[in-house]
């Protein structure tokens, strides 16, 4: 995988760095291995001119935005040619996150805390291997993963898009994330056929919880991401920091999460850096079994222009408010299928995007619960 950031120059992720690394000792072994440094290999997809993508004021080939794996100046501190203290590291520190998954003892983490420290690895390296024993740390709660297929008849929408969305508690928080892919290309190239994705979206956050057994239980830090991109504009990058507060019954079938926090959007004015967040889940509503209504609310403060006319001008406004109730039914538990739910959800939103003031969306579809 390999992501073009705001300069237009590529970073590879860690992962493929470290396998390039590992088994490829120049770039004559890639080579020969049918990829090439320019970036095209023989045997996919990037067989073929890469397209132009336009970042800011400027646009480069893809090929050409990338950088090669080889450089010296590698963000992770070791290179294909001298750094052999940071490939070491970077090997024992991956083992060592192995094994505290494994084991679940937080002993391996203040051990692999003092390993990078003593082994004065560069600092990206040791904070992506903390990370990833936070997020990745021993978990017993099976993780609840679903798909959803929902068609907007919004009449700016008529498209449909597919969620991906999961939810893991563990002894230190919880992570959630989802990523919206909507198959709306045709309505972004007028005059084209729907032939693939039209933007995605995704959010990730992290809710840490060191004291789940004292009274503050229910209070949790909080950490997002939120960012993403269409065909025809960018959904800028944006980070959030702050604190929620878990309500719920005693069985934990019925939540309610509140949360205050910081928001900081990359390029973009903000008369208040704030975001509100509200998220529930109530399950048997009515007492009827398999009948789930869950959702979110989110008011936050962005300068943003909307309603755009024909001369270019457009409307300004300061707040964006959006809401999207979700009503399920397990339809899959009346012929042997708990998986399966039919349903929908309702977008309601103000100032939401590029449309100014009040605007209703309502969708149907299915969803699969692995």
């Amino acid at each position: 995988r390999e992501i073009i950031n705001t300069d237009g120059v590529s970073s590879q992720s860690s992962f493929v760095r470290f396998v390039r690394f590992v088994f490829f000792q120049n770039q004559r072994v890639l080579a020969s291995h049918g990829v090439a440094s320019h970036g095209y290999a023989s045997r996919n997809w990037r067989a073929r001119a890469m397209p132009s993508i336009a970042q800011g004021r400027s646009a480069l080939p893809l090929a050409q935005a990338r950088t090669p794996w080889v450089k010296s100046n590698d963000r992770l501190g070791f290179n294909g040619r001298t750094d052999k203290k940071g490939r070491i590291a970077f090997v024992f520190g991956f083992f060592l996150i192995i094994l505290h998954l494994k084991s679940g003892e937080r002993r391996l983490s203040y051990f692999l805390i003092f390993f990078l420290i003593t082994m004065k690895v560069n600092r990206l390296t040791a904070v992506a291997m903390l990370l990833a024993t936070l997020l990745l740390s021993s978990m017993k709660v099976k993780a609840q993963v679903n798909a959803q297929v929902l068609y907007d008849f919004g009449n700016d929408r008529e498209f449909v898009t597919l969620t991906l969305e999961m939810f893991k508690q563990d002894k230190w928080g919880s992570t959630y994330f989802f990523v919206d892919h909507d198959f709306n290309y045709d309505k972004m190239v007028v005059g084209s056929k729907n032939i693939a994705q039209g933007g995605t979206y995704t959010e990730i956050s992290r809710a840490l919880n060191f004291w789940q057994n004292t009274q503050l239980k229910n209070w949790s830090l909080h950490v997002e991401y939120n960012g993403g991109i269409t065909k025809n504009y960018p959904i800028n990058n944006a980070w959030l920091f702050g604190a929620e507060y878990l309500l719920h019954d005693k069985s934990y079938r019925n939540t309610l999460t509140l949360q205050a926090l910081y928001k900081t959007i990359r390029a973009t004015d903000q008369n208040v850096p704030m975001q509100l967040t509200a998220v529930w889940t109530c399950n048997d509503i009515f007492g009827v079994k398999g009948l789930k209504f869950d959702g979110f609310a989110d008011f936050w403060w962005e300068t943003h222009a909307v309603d755009f006319k024909e001369d270019g001008s457009a409307d300004t406004k300061h707040t964006v408010f959006i809401t999207e109730p979700q009503l399920w039914y397990n339809v899959g538990q009346h012929f042997g299928v708990d998986n399966l739910s039919l349903g929908g959800e309702v977008e309601l939103t103000n100032n939401f995007g590029s449309t100014g003031g009040f605007k209703c969306r309502p969708c149907l579809g299915v969803k699969w619960d692995f």
